[in-house]
């Protein structure tokens, strides 16, 4: 039975979001380089210049581990004639001088597994030397911010100062996962966050108590100028500020800071520590199995049955899998109006996450009625009771970590797993799986997946499922994240 919907977000759409987003939020910034995860060094940018030839538009960018292959849209147009000097510092590219906008215009470079978007403001006027056109006039570089995480107090700056300029806002809090927080996960919890910062940022600090101490949680380094989505994370549990392991609801504290020790008003996220941790009497076995099932009860991302067995070989279903996906990105309290025709015996909550997962794109249901028809119900339908393959399992998941902003979507590459089939219309969110995690659980990705097509188990799913949730909370993984 084929899903109508195409489980594939292709990184072209994805690239003309970002430069949309990115020319409507009217940045005034050199460079803003998402935080992305890959075996290569990501690439950084000291300046782009143009000049103008015959009607078309010379871009010169200069900076460190740029790579042969690389690409270049500008303002939604493709670059053409992409040159990269050996030493990866210099890449230069051709476009329609018309392509250009007046003021800042909307650049976005792509290395093989990164995606660099950058808003530059370009003058074009000169005419382009014709035996060498890195010799334009020259941009004004940019520090690309980082991200590196530290334990050390942040300043506790309780006014704005410095250039008296407007303090940072920290907006769209998102507490990712469900907000349980039991002992065995150290006590950390994960968020995003969009920050608007008219200086050069500082990062976020967070605490237990309301007038701190603070600990600084992420910093960025660079004159941004513009609002941006940040992933970060805080251990809830560091007595030095204010973190306990005492069961009951916390509230954690967070805020924007800047280089001249302006603050953003405080912002709340609310945690809980549960009495004691789930246990299933039927999960046995495997030890890295039976980890990423404990380690998902704990977060209370997965329940089990009422009978205290959690099933770990029955096959996972559609509205089960809604519900792992949707707590576990921390959609799991929200309800937006499920109007499938089919919900048969689904119980509430398994109903309700189903309209999350079709509100956020994730997972939409069939339309074709055929489909429908031989389940006797109408189109649009959800089949809520039909069984999850292994392959739709890899889907829904790197859907999920896509849409929220983590991931970026990767091209194909044939030789992971070469027996699934591109019409399986799975073969990007492959690729995106194991350029963020690595092979899929269980198997070999430049192999043959002989089960890729068979049911998901639940003990499948919770690996699978593990392997992402791990990521988002491994503090490498924390800085500017790209957004769709």
């Amino acid at each position: 039975m084929q899903m109508s919907v195409d489980l594939r977000r292709g990184p072209a759409r994805l690239l003309s979001l970002l430069i949309i987003a990115i020319i409507l939020s009217g940045l005034a910034m050199t460079v803003a380089t998402p935080r992305q995860v890959s075996a290569a060094t990501a690439p950084t940018i000291g300046g782009v210049t143009a000049c103008v030839a015959g009607g078309v538009a010379t871009l010169t960018v200069t900076g460190t581990g740029l790579l042969p292959n690389a690409a270049l849209l500008v303002n939604l147009v493709g670059a053409t004639n992409v040159a990269v000097n050996p030493d990866g510092t210099i890449l230069t590219a051709t476009i329609p001088a018309l392509s250009i906008l007046p003021g800042v215009n909307a650049i976005v470079l792509t290395n093989p597994g990164q995606l660099v978007p950058l808003a530059v403001s370009l003058t074009i006027g000169s005419a382009c030397p014709s035996a060498s056109p890195s010799a334009c006039p020259s941009a004004s570089p940019s520090a690309s911010p980082s991200a590196s995480p530290s334990t050390n107090p942040a300043p506790n700056p309780s006014t704005p100062g410095g250039n008296e300029g407007t303090p940072p806002t920290l907006t769209d809090l998102f507490l990712v996962g469900t907000g349980q927080v039991p002992p065995m996960t150290n006590g950390r919890v994960t968020f995003l966050a969009t920050i608007q910062d008219n200086a050069a940022l500082g990062g976020v600090e967070a605490s237990m108590n309301a007038n701190g101490p603070w600990q600084r949680v992420v910093d960025i380094s660079g004159n941004i100028g513009g609002p941006f989505r940040i992933a970060g994370g805080f251990d809830t549990t560091n007595p030095t500020f204010g973190g306990s392991t005492t069961p009951g609801n916390k509230t954690v504290y967070l805020r924007a800071f800047d280089a001249q020790s302006n603050v953003s008003p405080t912002q709340t996220l609310l945690v809980n520590y549960p009495s004691q941790l789930k246990t299933f009497s039927d999960v046995t076995g495997d030890p890295e199995t039976v980890n990423a099932i404990y380690q998902l009860a704990a977060r209370g991302i997965i329940k089990g049955y009422e009978d205290g067995t959690f099933g770990p070989n029955d096959p996972t279903v559609r509205a089960q899998m809604a519900a792992l996906i949707s707590r576990s990105i921390g959609w799991g309290n929200e309800d937006h109006n499920n109007t499938f025709p089919d919900r048969g015996p689904v119980d509430d909550e398994l109903w309700r996450q189903v309209g999350n997962l079709d509100f956020y794109g994730v997972a939409r249901g069939y339309s074709d009625s055929a489909t429908c028809a031989s389940a006797n119900t109408t189109a649009p339908c959800y089949l809520p009771l039909d069984e999850v393959t292994q392959v739709q399992t890899i889907s829904f998941i790197t859907r999920a970590m896509v849409r929220i902003g983590y991931w970026t979507p990767q091209g194909d590459d044939p030789s992971l797993y070469p027996n699934v089939p591109a019409s399986s219309g799975h073969r990007v969110d492959l690729a995106t799986y194991v350029h963020y995690l690595g092979a899929v659980p269980g198997t070999s990705a430049t192999s043959d997946w002989t089960s890729y097509d068979q049911p998901a188990s639940r003990a499948f799913f919770a690996l699978a499922e593990w392997q992402a949730v791990k990521w988002r909370e491994d503090s490498a993984n924390w800085g500017i994240i790209p957004r769709p």
